[in-house]
């Protein structure tokens, strides 16, 4: 049985070529899998790479949301001021994940919100 898939396009298009390396790409994908029990989203964020002439998935973070309202998306974020090309004046780009959860007046929802920090995804906490 296939997973119906909904693929956003990439959520940044940060690629310059500089070598070998590039600087990494981030892709949103999601499904709505046939569940018996109850709705279900899964989303899954991929941190892409190129190295040479190929594309490579360097790190993936899953989420899922499971009730009547169940929803995942993600977001991209940028600092205010941070100018007119993302990653700019060395602010780098952050990905939030929005997981809404329940339904029929248990409805709850999470965020979290995750950058690059070399070839790995890095979710950022309060500090």
């Amino acid at each position: 049985m296939s997973i119906p898939n909904q693929s956003a396009p990439l959520l940044s298009s940060l690629a310059t070529q500089s070598g070998r390396t590039t600087t990494p790409h981030w892709s949103w994908s999601t499904a709505n899998p046939p569940t018996v029990a109850t709705h279900s989203s899964i989303g899954v964020l991929f941190l892409l790479v190129r190295q040479r002439s190929h594309w490579r998935i360097a790190d993936l973070q899953r989420f899922a949301a499971i009730g009547k309202e169940a929803e995942v998306s993600a977001e991209l974020t940028a600092f205010a001021g941070s100018g007119r090309q993302l990653g700019s004046e060395g602010f780098a780009p952050v990905v939030t994940v929005k997981e809404s959860h329940g339904g029929r007046g248990y409805a709850y929802q999470t965020y979290a919100s995750y950058t690059s920090a070399g070839s790995k995804l890095k979710r950022l906490d309060l500090e």
